[in-house]
């Protein structure tokens, strides 16, 4: 059962130097996003960079954008596989939903209406399909690129509030058109191997980087935040690098 606040996820590499964070839960199956920051400083410019490796299904409910723009930052989003990070570090969660601790599932329930409710989200939980196969629809983020965040968040929308089933190809087609996207191009898209690929290296990454969950971040190489409740706490990693590039 995934936890508001904290599920373990997937996760993406970045070659950048610079602070990093990387990000997953209802809002989560996988994306994540590279934050650039640039200020100016003795007539020089300072790049800060922050990898966000999330599930694209987190963009709705992570105020990232808004904090992004606030601090100046640039988005780049990157899509992974929750599965596989607990399939390879953290298969703990599979034992956990087959059974759960009574009060602490009766707690997450009321747990996640309360996030939801603040982040104005329609969360339906545990959906009809559940755990769903989210891999067409990450190929389908990486196929997208820059542009792929209005699909995301179509993704997040159908599944989490929609109850639709997301692995199949006509609830895809159906979002591609409500976003303005091509549809036979879609699939032809993530049919490439390429896409395939990246995708999982992206999923490798988080491994990697000691992720085992959605959402991580990391602020810098290696100052890991688990969940999206500790957001102020990245706020102020954030505010903290700005001030020292300044």
């Amino acid at each position: 059962m995934p936890v508001p606040h904290g599920e373990e996820a997937h996760s993406a590499v970045s070659n950048h130097e610079g602070p990093t964070f990387a990000c997953g839960h209802p809002s989560r199956r996988p994306l994540c996003g590279l934050l650039r920051m640039r200020s100016v400083s003795k007539g020089k410019r300072h790049d800060r960079i922050l990898l966000r490796l999330l599930q694209p299904l987190d963009l709705p409910r992570l105020p990232l954008q808004p904090l992004a723009k606030e601090l100046g930052a640039e988005i780049i989003w990157r899509p992974i596989l929750v599965g596989g990070i607990f399939n390879t570090v953290n298969p703990s969660v599979y034992a956990q939903r087959e059974t759960p601790v009574p009060l602490k599932a009766r707690y997450m329930k009321k747990d996640l209406a309360d996030w939801s409710r603040s982040a104005g989200l329609a969360i339906k939980m545990p959906p009809t399909v559940f755990p769903v196969n989210s891999v067409k629809a990450m190929r389908g983020c990486i196929w997208l690129g820059k542009d792929m965040a209005p699909f995301a968040t179509a993704v997040f929308e159908t599944y989490w509030g929609g109850d639709k089933d997301i692995s199949q190809d006509t609830v895809l087609a159906e979002i591609c058109r409500k976003v303005g996207v091509d549809e036979q191009k879609f699939f032809d898209g993530i049919s490439e191997q390429a896409i395939k690929d990246q995708l999982k290296a992206n999923t490798e990454e988080v491994v990697a980087r000691g992720g085992f969950g959605s959402p991580t971040i990391f602020v810098g190489k290696t100052d890991m935040y688990f969940g999206n409740d500790r957001l102020p706490l990245i706020r102020e990693a954030l505010e903290r690098s700005k001030a020292s590039a300044a």
